[in-house]
């Protein structure tokens, strides 16, 4: 019996350490994605006119099967609306969807970046009813000092930018759209700042001109433990 006992043990502790080193690896990088990570966000959007303040918070739920590959599940509420996105490596980039299939993309980049960095990035639009895949050009620019409620760190700055036209001359819609995004390794984003133009175009004549924004700020974050080592 006593030899019995001393084996179990010996497979908890086993399996607990496994499970720490598995969590660690998988909160090394700039996307940190062990199971109960979480992070909560002050976002700001609107127009030139108007601009509206929420709070989005994000928690790693589960290990999921998304597309064909295991990725994982992340929850996303905001102001009361809970939605999902998934997230799965696929080759050496990670790749964020809308959807569990792996069939609508909304980010992706190297799981390795390194500053100097340039890369495309999928995207999926919804675009006068229709869901378009455009490409965002990105670039790992550098690194700089950021302050943000959850405090101040050394963060990698990722610029991105698409443009995209949908339509003909009759009537034409562009989207120019740039995303700057502070990254730190092993917390995750620690702040986002979108700008997008919209213009309608008819008949060679601008009728519609808009421009619209939103920042978000990382307010409080929590890596499981073990996960990230202190400095």
């Amino acid at each position: 019996m006593k030899r019995l006992g001393y084996t179990l043990m010996v497979m908890l502790l086993f399996i607990i350490g496994c499970t720490k080193e598995e969590n660690k690896g998988e909160n090394e990088g700039y996307n940190p994605l062990a199971v109960g990570n979480e992070w909560t966000y002050q976002k700001d959007e609107g127009t030139q006119l108007l601009m509206n303040t929420s709070q989005v918070k994000m928690k790693v739920v589960e290990k999921i099967q998304v597309g064909n590959e295991e990725g994982y599940k992340l929850e996303v509420v905001e102001d009361g609306d809970t939605n999902y996105i998934y997230a799965v490596m696929e080759g050496e980039n990670l790749v964020w969807y809308e959807d569990e299939e792996g069939e609508e993309p909304i980010y992706e980049e190297p799981e390795d970046l390194e500053i100097g960095e340039r890369w495309n990035s999928r995207v999926t639009i919804n675009a006068q009813g229709n869901k378009l895949e455009v490409i965002d050009t990105c670039y790992a620019e550098g690194e700089e000092e950021v302050t943000v409620p959850a405090g101040t760190f050394t963060a990698l700055k990722i610029v991105c930018k698409s443009s995209t036209e949908i339509g003909d001359t009759l009537n034409l819609w562009k989207v120019n759209e740039e995303k700057i995004l502070y990254k730190v390794k092993g917390i995750g984003e620690i702040k986002r700042v979108v700008n997008e133009e919209i213009l309608n175009i008819m008949l060679n004549d601008t009728t519609f001109h808009v421009e619209e924004s939103y920042t978000w700020e990382l307010q409080e974050y929590n890596i499981s433990e073990d996960e990230k080592e202190e400095d």
